[in-house]
């Protein structure tokens, strides 16, 4: 009698489609984001996306406390230095820039200029764990992300008012910036296609001036045009804006005049004083 030797056929399970677009034990951040970038679909790229936000995010935070801790550092060593060389605890930051020689003309301090070593004296001054613990917390209730940038922890614990450090405060900061710079760029957009197709004409509508004598001008002759030119255009700007005024303060009159009647251009005589 044969005896049949059977032998099980073992099936590994098939790894699921999430598996394969997750960062795998021994791959670092760098590996990962090539292998999805490789992979290419939609949900590789949108993985990869959020494995680099999310990187970003704790760097942010990283660098954020790292400039913190040495700004307040800095501040101490230059409230110190200043204490060394004039014999007295320096009162202001007036009193540190003299004495370190550093101003908005030039100078430093370990590093630091001007604007950067008036941020570390505040540091200095005002910055402690709790602060920054309760900063962070607001801003990323505001902006759902970590702060990066020291001078809005600076502006926020130098603040006098509780209604700077709210939340929405900070929001509303952020969003304005952001608004500023998208109306910014567009700006800086149309302003460079108005002038290629100003260029590209070789002429300006309104100006008597032709392609040709454009043409013929040289490189200063066209500053000095463009000067002239900005010169006119700043004065008639005034002259409008003032023409602009006296109307509206002509109106505002008329209405005046409206509701109450005529006022006489004459003050009233004051009644005399019998003695």
């Amino acid at each position: 009698m044969t005896t049949t030797k059977r032998t099980a056929k073992v099936v590994a399970p098939k790894a699921k489609a999430t598996d394969a677009l997750a960062i795998g034990t021994d791959e670092t951040p760098r590996a990962y984001i090539v292998r999805m970038a490789a992979i290419g679909t939609r949900e590789a790229i949108d993985a990869a996306k959020a494995n680099l936000a999310t990187r970003d995010d704790g760097a942010r935070i990283l660098t954020f406390e790292d400039r913190v801790t040495r700004g307040y550092d800095c501040g101490l060593l230059a409230v110190a230095e200043t204490t060394l060389l004039t014999g007295t605890a320096p009162a202001d930051f007036k009193a540190i820039s003299k004495a370190l020689d550093v101003d908005k003309d030039g100078g430093d301090f370990l590093g630091r200029r001007y604007s950067a070593l008036r941020e570390a004296w505040r540091l200095s001054v005002s910055h402690d764990d709790e602060a920054m613990a309760s900063f962070t917390a607001a801003y990323r209730e505001a902006t759902g992300q970590n702060p990066e940038r020291v001078r809005e922890y600076v502006q926020w614990i130098d603040a006098r008012s509780d209604s700077f450090r709210d939340a929405k405060v900070i929001a509303n900061r952020i969003t304005t910036a952001t608004a500023n710079a998208a109306k910014a760029k567009d700006e800086a957009k149309a302003k460079a296609t108005a002038t290629a197709k100003l260029v590209k004409a070789g002429a300006v509508t309104g100006c008597p001036i032709t392609a040709t004598q454009w043409a013929a001008m040289d490189e200063a002759t066209l500053r000095d045009v463009a000067a002239l030119a900005t010169a006119k255009a700043t004065a008639l700007g005034v002259k409008r804006r003032a023409d602009e005024a006296a109307k509206a303060k002509a109106a505002k009159a008329n209405e005046a005049a409206a509701e109450t009647g005529p006022v006489s251009a004459k003050a009233k005589r004051a009644p005399a004083t019998v003695k």
